[in-house]
């Protein structure tokens, strides 16, 4: 199981969200590097698992609740915000309020 799992993070996922950015990056959307890939990338994974174990750490008596998959999904879009191309920032920062808390 544990093989399958780091199988899974270091080529499957790696490959799926390195896919995604390059695609975004082709149809200018965003602007990074490959360095950038891979940086943004592993931030994201490490939101998405880590997210609601924070939540509960940083608020240890409030339920997980939809607002705090909310918060987690504005943060992973502040690390996207940088790469954001000017033309798409306005409807990127509409995409951020909806996720707002």
């Amino acid at each position: 199981m544990q093989t399958e799992y780091h199988q899974f993070v270091n080529s499957d996922l790696r490959e799926l969200l390195h896919g995604h950015f390059r695609e975004f990056i082709r149809l200018g959307l965003l602007k990074m590097d490959d360095e950038d890939i891979e940086a943004v990338s592993v931030n994201i994974w490490l939101v998405v698992k880590f997210w609601f174990a924070f939540e509960q750490t940083a608020h240890p008596k409030a339920p997980i609740t939809e607002a705090s998959s909310r918060r987690g999904i504005h943060q992973i879009l502040a690390i996207l915000k940088p790469y954001v191309q000017p033309e798409f920032m306005a409807s990127f920062q509409a995409l951020r309020e909806r996720y707002a808390s």
